[in-house]
């Protein structure tokens, strides 16, 4: 595009000079490129060159652990790009081959060689050569440096301190002028519900610099660096108090053009430092930069469901550094403020350079550039501005980790942003005119909206969610919500008792003969009512089970989610295929302790889709929650005696759970009332979720900054009572011993901040009950070898507010690990190995939920092959806000009877009872349509069928080959740039019972499903069975992975089967009595009954030999998918 096509006659002159003035710049044959640039030039412009050094500094440089760095070593050393060139001392084929073999001595020896090649991008705090270093950078005269410390986001308050007192130590050179800072860096992420308590110890901490600062001559300048849009706010405020409390020091802000935030803050700025000016104090400086944080910029956005906060292509936000530019340079706004214009993009500074000077505020304006980027042109550009600063990252020895994400950045800019070529300058000034002309359009004032009436979670860097959030904290000081409801419902006789489940079972009548289409447009209507209703919601967790406002919003939010699916899961029940099905008539609701909201929305909504009708009994600590989530049906459509409610805890419980009208038994919680109940009923249609035992992994590969706050935010969720919260974590190798790691995990679990229930400085949520003897012995009592590195200490004479705990040296079987944990305190478990670590992760025998965090891939692979659970964590937390995207299924011991996932595909059918009906009569007796494996299971089969029966078991052999295809094949669930969300289907071992008299057609037709799923199935039949099918099951390569066959009469198997020598937790029962079994299995509630009759459906045959599994990958690394994360291999 030619300037001239623009219609924009007030600024094309200076667009053609600025243009002009870029060509200029490029064109200088004088100003050769350093060596060190030169060469990393060459290396990313080869093939392969910037993959190449984004995983040497990845995955050599970051490791603390030089086994992990020498096997990346080995690994790249087989690729080595022609370019790279590093001292002649090294051969990286040759380096990289010995790695493995002497890590401690290769390792850094290719560090440093690495380090040598890049020097130029970043200096070294303990170099010898510091002060020779920085001298070096300002001997060419006309250069200003700026120091900006690699800092990570601070752990907790002795991070931040340290960070703080590094800066310090900084501001005490006599060569160091002015320095850069995030607040991040001292106060990790920043709290926004307690934003003026943030900014207060913001204060604290940086005052002291400031001090030091001012008391020098001149004065050094201290830069508030704006990283992120929750730091924005935060960030403003800060600097505010700071040109209070220094009137006559020059202070610094940051500010991004990625964010169309930063126009309004640059107005707010200019408009403190005129007041501060006029006052009689010193000048401010602005830099506008073009912002690197898009790539978690767009994470949180996708994590949280929130619109993204920066633009969303580089055109938009280089147009947006041109209207703070414009804004900024004006003789009226410059006269307290100087522009300090750092966006990197050449044409951007000469379009900055030449419009200043028409202005007449040309000195107003400074540049800066970055160490190492291209300093032939920041030469060219000091020639014809006068001089420039140059920001300088400086890192210490110790912490080159830290420098990572810095180094990947500055590789990836390098790669895509060369404009040395003609095609590539033409390109770039293309791109710079379009910016151009997008920038005469004035842009909303943020992207960050957000409404009280909303389905994602809650935005507290939204002013007007704060403003919510804080009438939400007032009304629930004195809230009394649910208490009517309570009041009109309460019951206190067995006849009442009676009654109400009379009444529910007459409402379900109605309720289940409408189509399912119908329930679900209802269930929708109640995810409205959820929304609309979530302040009320919101404010009776936060009152009555003392819930942080963060959490009790995000638990609405995940109600929110599970109503939909249960929506979908009522249309689905309209059309089952090859089945009829029966609808249930009534569904006992148990209520958890704490986070009720979101598993009464699981539960009563997945058994409203089923047809049925709901009692909730509710649990002492969460009644009230229960109450108005009863009210929000009924808001939302659901027929008022429908849904009822039994407040009790004593034996009108009992009878209830007793009562043989009840279908089904919905609980997720303890596993010891999931076994009270069991021992009341054994025949009770028990489906009961469990958790407390879950853990994660983290290997010496992992990125150990990101597995400390994965690991806090998973530890204590909901005060560590969250069924997904993970108390165990298992270090891996040098990981127990990384000093590192370990002292990030304790300086935030200590950094934690404790207040009162419902206080805008709370950061962690009270326990739902005073603590009890169990958690007790959590909180106060360590098991032998066990030490504490944070002792949890009780804030409240009642013992429901705690500060959380870590313990380290827990032993893989302590009681600590065998103990339902319900408290918030985190226990370290060492692993010599990966294969040692997954036995400890699978060593209780639960497995609701486990974690891992490695950055290997073979790692990663092994551990999804071999860990027990039902939700699978990589590389994030294992937080409850998961249940708003994907089904999370109990395995093992975190389920007591029949298992079912809030949200699944199958949560609703589970609950309904299908019966066979006729398949379409067939002529031939071809297999077509059925796999090869169970085609030839069936042919064995056949000499010992009819027909009739051949043609039945043919018909289910289809259905299930369609089915395993199809619904059950893994799956994609919203697919994202930042994570995959993979459900997959797991076979597991079953024992599958004939009955006498119940034909042995059923029996293979079950075989055949269990064929297709590669389930291993033990057999139990009264009869013997076919020679033919004796014979294949013998073979080695036998299609159905059966490992015995036993003949035996009822009798002898309900002996069996109540010795407990069944080695299954789930059998599929043919024919028989399923009460009577039930009553055989009193005592043992981990096994569950599949008892339906037997029909075509491969929708229905399939489940008892399957159970679901969720996969959470997060896929990011610096911003920018991982390819080796994505492509992960999940099946």
């Amino acid at each position: 595009m030619d300037v001239r096509e623009l219609a924009l006659p007030d600024i094309a002159g200076i667009a053609e000079e600025a243009i002009a003035a870029v060509d200029r710049w490029l064109a200088l044959d004088d100003v050769p490129l350093p060596a060190g640039e030169a060469a990393l030039v060459r290396l990313l412009g080869s093939d392969g060159g910037a993959r190449f050094a984004t995983d040497f500094i990845d995955g050599v440089l970051r490791p603390s652990d030089v086994g992990v760095a020498a096997a990346n070593l080995e690994r790249l050393s087989r690729n080595v790009p022609a370019s790279v060139r590093w001292h002649s001392e090294i051969s990286t084929q040759l380096v990289g081959g010995f790695a493995p073999l002497v890590p401690s001595a290769i390792v850094p020896l290719a560090r440093e060689s690495f380090l040598r090649s890049i020097s130029h991008l970043l200096v070294r705090l303990d170099s010898q050569d510091l002060t020779r270093e920085l001298e070096s950078i300002v001997r060419p005269g006309g250069i200003r440096p700026v120091l900006a410390p690699m800092t990570a986001v601070a752990s907790g308050h002795r991070e931040g301190y340290r960070q703080a007192a590094d800066l310090l130590e900084l501001l005490d050179r006599p060569d160091v002028h002015a320095v850069t800072i995030r607040l991040s860096a001292l106060l990790g992420r920043v709290r926004q519900l307690d934003l003026e308590g943030e900014v207060d110890r913001a204060v604290e901490l940086l005052n002291p610099l400031y001090e030091r600062a001012d008391r020098t001559e001149p004065g050094k300048l201290i830069v508030l660096e704006v990283g992120a849009f929750d730091e924005l706010e935060a960030t403003l405020r800060v600097f505010e108090r700071m040109l209070a409390l220094h009137p006559d020091l020059d202070l610094g802000i940051s500010l991004p053009a990625f964010l169309p935030d930063s126009l309004p803050a640059l107005s707010r700025v200019v408009d403190l430092a005129r007041k501060r000016r006029a006052s009689g104090g010193a000048q401010v400086t602005v830099r506008l930069t073009q912002g690197d944080q898009l790539g978690e910029e767009r994470a949180a956005a996708a994590t949280h469901g929130w619109p993204v906060a920066p633009f969303g292509t580089r055109a938009d936000t280089t147009a947006h550094a041109i209207r703070l530019l414009e804004f900024g340079l004006t003789p009226a706004r410059t006269k307290p403020v100087t522009i300090v214009e750092a966006t990197g993009d050449l044409f951007v500074t000469a379009y900055s350079w030449r419009l200043a000077r028409s202005r007449g505020v040309e000195r107003s304006l400074e540049h800066e550039f970055t160490l190492g980027m291209s300093s032939d042109r920041s030469e060219a550009v000091k020639r014809d501005v006068g001089g420039i600063r140059v920001t300088v990252p400086v890192v210490h020895g110790g912490q080159l980790p830290l420098a990572a994400a810095y180094l990947v950045r500055r590789i990836r800019e390098l790669a895509d942003g060369d404009i040395r070529t003609a095609r590539s300058r033409e390109r770039a000034g293309t791109a710079f005119l379009d910016a151009l002309e997008r920038s005469r359009v004035t842009p909303a004032a943020t992207h960050r909206v957000q409404g009280d009436i909303r389905i994602e979670s809650a935005d507290f860097s939204v002013p007007s969610t704060r403003s919510w959030a804080r009438g939400v904290l007032e009304r629930a000081r004195n809230s009394a919500s649910g208490e009517a409801l309570l009041a009109r419902s309460a019951i206190s006789s067995s006849a009442e008792l009676d009654a109400l489940i009379a009444d529910a079972l007459i409402a379900a009548g109605s309720w289940g003969e409408r189509r399912g289409s119908t329930r679900a447009t209802v269930i929708e209507s109640v995810a409205e009512v959820l929304a609309e209703w979530r302040g009320l919601l919101v404010e009776t967790e936060v009152s009555e089970s003392g819930t942080l406002l963060e959490e009790a919003d995000r638990d609405v939010s995940v109600a929110i989610g599970l109503a939909m699916r249960a929506a979908a899961n009522a249309r689905e029940l309209d059309s089952v295929p090859e089945a009829m099905i029966l609808l249930p008539r009534l569904v006992v609701v148990a209520t958890p302790r704490s986070g009720a909201i979101p598993v009464l929305a699981g539960a009563v909504l997945t058994a409203l889709a089923a047809g049925s009708a709901v009692i909730v009994k509710t649990a002492p600590e969460t009644r009230r929650a229960a109450a108005v989530f009863v009210e929000t049906l009924v808001a939302g459509g659901v027929p008022p005696d429908l849904v009822s409610i039994v407040d009790d805890e004593g034996e009108l419980t009992r009878e209830l759970v007793c009562d043989d009208r009840v279908d089904h038994i919905l609980h997720v919680g303890s596993r010891h009332t999931a076994k009270l109940f069991h021992s009341w009923r054994a025949e009770a249609p028990l489906s009961s979720t469990t958790g407390g035992r879950n853990s994660i992994i983290v290997t010496p590969s992992a990125d150990l900054e990101a597995a400390v706050i994965d690991i806090v935010d998973s530890a204590l969720d909901h005060a560590g009572q969250a069924s997904t919260a993970a108390s165990t974590v298992i270090a891996v190798g040098s990981v127990g011993e990384s000093a590192r790691f370990l002292g990030r995990l304790a300086d935030a679990v200590a950094s934690v901040p404790v207040a009162a229930p419902g206080s805008p400085g709370a950061g962690i949520s009270a326990l739902g009950r005073p603590a009890g003897e169990r958690e007790r012995a959590l909180l106060d009592e360590l098991d032998e070898g066990e030490t504490w590195q944070v002792r949890p200490r009780q804030f409240d004479t009642r013992g429901r507010l705690w500060s959380p705990g870590l313990r380290e040296g827990v032993a893989p079987n302590s009681p600590y690990r065998r103990r339902e944990n319900r408290a918030p305190v985190i226990g370290v478990v060492r692993a010599e190995t990966l294969a040692e670590a997954i036995e400890i992760q699978n060593g209780p025998g639960f497995g609701l939920a486990a974690g891992i965090h490695s950055l290997d891939p073979l790692e990663l692979e092994t551990w999804m092959a071999t860990v027990q659970a039902g939700l699978l964590c990589i590389n994030r937390s294992t937080t409850t806000v998961l249940r708003a995207r994907v089904p999370i299924e109990g395995w093992n011991r975190s389920v007591v009877g029949l298992a079912r996932s809030d949200g699944g595909q199958d949560a609703a059918l589970a609950l309904c009872r299908p019966e066979p009906v006729a398949v379409t009569a067939g002529t031939t007796v071809t297999l077509e349509g059925v796999g090869d494996r169970v085609a030839r299971f069936i042919r064995a089969a056949q000499a010992g069928l009819h027909f009739d029966e051949f043609n039945w078991v043919r018909a289910g052999a289809r259905s299930d080959e369609e089915e395993w295809r199809g619904r059950y094949a893994p799956v994609e669930l919203a697919p994202s740039d930042v994570e995959r969300a993979v459900r997959v289907y797991r076979p597991l071992p079953v024992t599958i019972r004939l009955s006498e008299g119940a034909p042995v057609a059923q029996l293979v037709r079950v075989l055949a499903a269990a064929a297709i799923t590669d389930a291993a199935v033990a057999v139990s039949t009264p009869v013997p069975l076919h020679a033919d099918l004796i014979e294949l099951f013998g073979q080695a390569d036998c299609p159905v992975g059966v490992v015995e066959v036993l003949v035996e009469s009822d009798a002898r198997w309900h002996a069996r089967v109540q010795a407990g020598a069944i080695a299954t937790t789930r059998i599929r029962l043919i024919g028989g009595d399923a009460l009577v079994l039930a009553r055989v299995l009193h005592g043992q509630p981990g096994v569950a009954v599949h008892a339906a009759p037997v029909t075509a459906s491969g929708r229905i045959e399939l489940l008892p030999f399957v159970r679901e599994q969720s996969i959470c990958i997060n896929t990011l690394r610096y911003g920018v998918p991982d390819a080796v994360l994505e492509n992960l291999v999940t099946e």
